[in-house]
């Protein structure tokens, strides 16, 4: 993962790239949402089947109801079927969410790059790659997170939105035949 080594409490589901924290809005990898919710007898006993609506996602999602691996969703729209998971009473949803390297790569663009390595267009490298990656050797990064041998993003590139950002809902529906 190429950032934040944090938990953070959300009061509201929130796009990452608004965060005023750089480790978030520049972070590329995976970040677990976890919460509980009641389920009651009525409902459950009601016959119907129970989908879960996870609203917006950047990029894509695995979801976990209560243990079990529901599924993974990379394409809208982002429901799955979880009726098999729940259970009367409390229910755990953790939700892991991955999005895409662009954010990262555009935070660490900021920062000085220690090792003068300038990629051309066309992929031919101006300079020789640099002796630590040659030698397969631990980088020399500084306060960069990421090395590429392309330069795609410049600090002043927007973000791309990131995260879970609902609205995240359970959803009951009678089967059609």
């Amino acid at each position: 993962e190429y950032g934040a080594d944090k938990s953070i409490t959300m009061q509201a589901l929130t796009d990452w790239k608004d965060f005023k924290d750089a480790d978030i809005k520049h972070y590329s990898g995976p970040a677990l949402y976890e919460t509980q919710f009641e389920i009651t007898a009525a409902f459950l006993d009601s016959g119907e089947t129970f989908s879960l609506d996870l609203g917006d996602v950047q990029i894509a999602a695995t979801i976990h109801v209560n243990g079990q691996t529901a599924g993974t969703l990379w394409k809208p729209p982002f429901q799955i079927d979880i009726s098999e998971y729940l259970q009367l009473g409390q229910n755990d949803l953790k939700i892991e969410v991955v999005n895409l390297w662009p954010n990262r790569l555009i935070g660490d663009a900021a920062f000085e790059d220690l090792d003068n390595f300038t990629p051309e267009a066309g992929w031919v490298p101006k300079t020789a790659m640099p002796d630590w990656y040659s030698e397969n050797e631990p980088p020399t990064l500084g306060k960069r997170l990421t090395f590429t041998t392309a330069d795609f993003y410049k600090e002043t590139d927007p973000l791309l939105s990131s995260g879970l950002m609902g609205p995240v809902e359970v959803v009951a529906y009678k089967a059609t035949k």
